[in-house]
C-alpha cells in the first residue's frame, strides 16, 4: 500500500505556496529532520497517504554527506521518491526476492 510520495522543492514554503496555487490545498507543516539538512510539509491523499513535500532546511548546518533524495542536486521542484507500507517486513522482501509469478484474477 503506497504511504506517501515525495516531491522536493528547493525552498519549502514557496514549494507549498505553489501547490497551493496549482491544486487548491495548503501542505500542512510536518517538521524538521534534524542532522539530516531537511525539513517537509505534508498534503493528504486520502486515507493514510501523503504528499511530502521537502527541502533543504536553511535553518540547519549542511549535511556532511548528500542530502536525502539527492537534494542538493535539485534544480527544480519535482517528484524524488514514494515509499510503501508494508505488514511483516521481512516476509515481504523474502517474496520480493523470489521468483516472480504470475496469479490469475
Amino acid at each position: 500500500m503506497l504511504d506517501h510520495i515525495v516531491y522536493g522543492v528547493l525552498d519549502l514554503a514557496k514549494g507549498v505556496a505553489d501547490l497551493e496555487r496549482r491544486l487548491g490545498v495548503r501542505g500542512l507543516p510536518g517538521g524538521r529532520h534534524p542532522g539530516r539538512g531537511t525539513h517537509n510539509a505534508r498534503l493528504g491523499l486520502g486515507g493514510q497517504s501523503y504528499l511530502e513535500i521537502i527541502a533543504r532546511d536553511p535553518e540547519q548546518e549542511p549535511s556532511p554527506g548528500p542530502l536525502p533524495f539527492a537534494l542538493e542536486r535539485l534544480t527544480g521542484a519535482r517528484l524524488v521518491g514514494w515509499a510503501m507500507r508494508v505488514h511483516g517486513l521481512d516476509a515481504f522482501v523474502e517474496r520480493a526476492r523470489g521468483p516472480a509469478t504470475i496469479r490469475a484474477r
